[in-house]
């Protein structure tokens, strides 16, 4: 009785085994057939998730269009993700396709607050955007420094704007050298030149007399070099 047992649950098994393996080949000859013929599961719909402005958007719509026509298994997700981070403001894309025919685009959008080194920009996180199509770069303050020194710019670019704020102007300009001189630019031109040590300390000094530079001069001068212990050099 046991024998018979086992041998008609070594029938089902293997029987069980066949169905596996055929359901495993249609299924394999589905996915080839779908993968070299996109016709047959292409992308129906594209959802795009972010907040972004009309130069984003069209830059969004044309980057992921030439895509589409590899349909629903062959369509490359991760070069679909390089491409849209390469538009301004754009910090982190997320690309995920949900069957049979939808994909769906996440798009983290971080406005850029200056220019970085020239050519790059960064939000106020301190991170460097890629690429800067529609963007204003006159607009921006500009931010000086040796790489991966952003972050400690940002970080005195907003004390120091704080520390202005009681003058009404604004830092247009701040640069980091890679000796660690800092020298900043304002929204009347005038170049302050702050030194190594102490920096913010002598932009305080700086605010405190700076009425009375008005006063004396009748007019905003054109450098000051704050790097003294007790004092500030002055140019009209």
């Amino acid at each position: 009785m046991k024998s018979n047992l086992s041998l008609q649950g070594g029938f089902i098994s293997r029987r069980l085994l066949i169905w596996l393996i055929i359901i495993f080949i249609v299924l394999a000859a589905l996915v080839a057939v779908c993968f070299y013929y996109p016709r047959i599961l292409p992308i129906r719909k594209v959802v795009i998730h972010g907040n972004l402005n009309s130069v984003q958007q069209n830059r969004a719509q044309a980057f992921i269009k030439p895509f589409l026509s590899s349909g629903f298994l062959g369509i490359k997700v991760g070069a679909i993700q390089k491409k849209l981070e390469k538009i301004s403001g754009v910090s982190k894309v997320e690309v995920r396709r949900i069957w049979p025919n939808k994909l769906i685009i996440s798009i983290s959008n971080q406005r850029p607050i200056a220019v970085w080194n020239q050519d790059q920009l960064i939000t106020k996180y301190g991170e460097i955007v890629l690429g800067n199509e529609g963007v204003n770069f006159k607009v921006l303050p500009r931010f000086y420094g040796p790489d991966n020194s952003q972050i400690q710019v940002l970080d005195y670019y907003q004390q120091m704007s704080l520390i202005l704020s009681p003058l009404n102007l604004m830092i247009t300009e701040i640069s980091l050298s890679s000796s660690q001189l800092w020298q900043i630019k304002l929204s009347n031109r005038m170049q302050i030149k702050l030194g190594r040590q102490f920096v913010l300390d002598r932009l305080s000094r700086f605010v405190t007399f700076y009425p009375k530079l008005l006063l004396k001069s009748g007019g905003f001068p054109k450098i000051v070099d704050l790097r003294y212990a007790h004092g500030m050099a002055v140019s009209w």
